[in-house]
């Protein structure tokens, strides 16, 4: 319902706000005849006037902040009149804001593997009274940040926005969470979301930890084998030397035999 304005009432510009005139009356039992209201502003100009026999009870909206002055004025059959006033504050109607609600957290990939690049977004709702430009989002896993803050699209009224962020995936369950923030100062709205995401090992690392376990075992089998093999031993034939033996005298007999001839010459 509209409010009723009384002397020194304060109301909001663009609310519409009821007056009425039900306690005017004729002292001298006559009927009155006609009702005028004159809305002025605080230097006495007049803005509108309302006037006619149905007007005991008006309506006004006043537009801007200010301070303004409504006067009525009754009259009766006999052109008797009779004039009251009072004086309203008009204060500025509150600015128009939006209301943002963490609406969606996802991920590019729903199963990642160890040093996958996950893209990850947060969809953001308006339900306010006008669109949202200066919004943006903090990522975190578990409690450390995600780089820095990221801006989100313009989220219209009834509409929907986003902010992403990519983020290089590690082993294990991480808690993945989106805090919004609004302003140039970016404050902390209170409107966040969370979601777990697991992260499988990746098969090059096994396949790396694989190759150096066989490796590994290969070493330790060489080891185990020289450490553990019998001494050869060489068998030799008694005879076999002997005859080299002999052999080696003879040549030396040799030389002596042709060394001998040359010093006879001389």
């Amino acid at each position: 319902s509209m409010p009723s304005i009384v002397e020194g009432a304060t109301v909001r510009a663009n609310v519409t706000v009821n007056f009425t005139a039900a306690s005017s009356y004729d002292p001298e039992d006559g009927k009155i005849a006609n009702y005028k209201w004159n809305f002025t502003d605080k230097d006495g100009k007049s803005i509108e006037i309302k006037e006619g026999l149905d007007k005991n009870v008006t309506t006004y909206t006043f537009t801007r902040a200010g301070t303004y002055k409504v006067f009525l004025t009754v009259s009766d059959e006999a052109g008797n009149e009779a004039t009251a006033n009072l004086t309203i504050t008009v204060i500025p109607e509150p600015p128009l804001t939006a209301n943002l609600t963490a609406s969606k957290l996802t991920f590019s990939i729903s199963e990642p593997t160890e040093d996958d690049k996950v893209i990850i977004t947060l969809k953001i709702k308006n339900t306010g009274q006008t669109s949202a430009d200066n919004v943006s989002v903090q990522f975190y896993d578990g409690s450390s940040k995600i780089g820095k803050p990221k801006k989100a699209s313009v989220i219209p009224v009834n509409g929907e926005g986003k902010a992403t962020v990519e983020w290089t995936a590690k082993k294990g369950t991480h808690t993945i969470k989106a805090v919004i923030l609004e302003g140039e100062n970016l404050v902390i709205i209170e409107k966040e979301l969370a979601k777990d995401i697991t992260v499988k090992e990746s098969y090059k690392n096994v396949i790396i930890i694989v190759a150096v376990i066989a490796a590994v075992i290969g070493v330790l089998a060489v080891y185990y084998w020289w450490s553990t093999r019998e001494p050869v031993e060489e068998d030799f034939d008694e005879d076999e030397e002997e005859e080299e033996e002999e052999e080696e005298e003879e040549e030396d007999e040799d030389e002596e035999d042709d060394e001998t001839p040359r010093k006879r010459k001389r």
